[in-house]
């Protein structure tokens, strides 16, 4: 797998991850991508919210399903994460966003809209709905992104005419929340620090424990 760094990680292969990367990174908005229709803004960011759901942990060193990496490779990939979440957030607050998804759904003959709707049906599901004011991570963050229509708003301008807009606040709350987690230090930097620990005899276990947990 290569990075637009021009590094790569090797051992990936035909994995899901890697074909989902793919997609995250090439912004190829085919009609049988996840997010199909959106522009092409917009379908990077949600492109990116739905790997990070699907791998966060993986990236993170927490799972190991991938044979083939060492942590120190998962970290690379790890502080690229990190950096292209703050790249997104100095976008938003530079105030350089633009969201074309009004004119994808005219081009499209109303595609988003329905997509909004079908959005909104699925928010009145009890599965859904319950997700409403979600704090966590993993796949279960799609149900708070789709009960919140993944931030798209439509406002209606008459009875025949309506006007999409993406609410870019909401997207900067949820690149926030990724970043809080992609913060964290990488399993492989703790490890290490414990490694450096234990070679202190003069800690106890227990304090040992104690320093890790602040990392």
């Amino acid at each position: 797998m290569i990075l637009r760094s021009g590094k790569s990680i090797n051992g990936l292969g035909n994995t899901q991850l890697s074909k989902d990367m793919q997609i995250m990174v090439s912004g190829d908005n085919t009609i049988n991508a996840p997010h199909y229709g959106y522009c092409k803004s917009c379908f990077s960011l949600f492109a990116m919210f739905e790997f990070l759901e699907k791998y966060h942990r993986e990236i993170r060193g927490e799972e190991r399903k991938l044979n083939g990496q060492t942590l120190e490779q998962w970290l690379m990939l790890y502080q690229t994460v990190k950096r292209k979440l703050e790249e997104f957030i100095g976008t938003i607050d530079n105030g350089q966003c633009s969201c074309d998804c009004n004119k994808q759904d005219n081009i499209l003959d109303g595609a988003l809209r329905e997509n909004i709707w079908h959005m909104e049906n699925l928010s009145q599901q009890r599965n859904y709905a319950e997700f409403a004011e979600y704090t966590g991570y993993g796949v279960d963050r799609e149900k708070y992104r789709i009960y919140h229509k993944n931030f798209l708003t439509v406002f209606d301008i008459d009875e025949d005419a309506y006007y999409l807009i993406r609410d870019y606040q909401k997207i900067r709350e949820e690149l926030v929340h990724w970043l809080k987690y992609f913060s964290q230090s990488h399993i492989s930097q703790i490890e290490t620090a414990k490694q450096e620990l234990m070679k202190n005899t003069n800690l106890c276990k227990n304090v040992i424990g104690e320093i890790i947990k602040f990392l």
